[in-house]
């Protein structure tokens, strides 16, 4: 959400497409949402989802950084185990996350991390530049999980 509020703000100021500031900065060094952060991400998302089903956190912890671990695919992981595989179903579940009706939390999220931020009306743009954001934003998972090795 920071990413997309950071972006909203370059918008206003330069133009910038959605799209054209996911592949230029998301996951980036010189990014908000560096690469390193997206990796976090990822890998809580992981070990979050096994505890949930039961894993011990030890084991899980060991199945994704350990020896021969789960993390020289990580992207290719979330983006089969989260989207199914699906550009599709990203992009839906990316859009939901900023605009759609997911209870409580996520809306204290956005009113802290989208709507503190100097462009208050971030999520009332245009269908075509929020869109394109996440249009962005699943490109680049894909991208990313394409490059990783089979």
């Amino acid at each position: 959400m920071t990413f997309y509020t950071n972006w909203d703000r370059v918008r206003a100021a330069t133009g910038i497409s959605g799209y054209n500031y996911c592949m230029e900065k998301l996951a980036q060094g010189n990014s908000s949402f560096s690469s390193v952060d997206m990796i976090a991400d990822i890998d809580a998302f992981k070990i979050g989802m096994a505890l949930r089903f039961g894993a011990n956190i030890a084991d899980e912890v060991e199945r994704v950084f350990g020896s021969g671990g789960q993390y020289a695919r990580r992207y290719q992981r979330l983006f089969i185990n989260r989207f199914g595989n699906s550009n599709a179903t990203c992009h839906a579940a990316a859009k939901e996350a900023l605009i759609g009706d997911l209870g409580e939390l996520m809306y204290i999220g956005r009113e802290k991390l989208i709507y503190s931020g100097v462009n208050k009306h971030s999520i009332s743009l245009p269908e075509s530049e929020l869109n394109s954001f996440v249009s962005g934003f699943s490109a680049l998972l894909q991208r990313r999980a394409d490059a990783e090795p089979q």
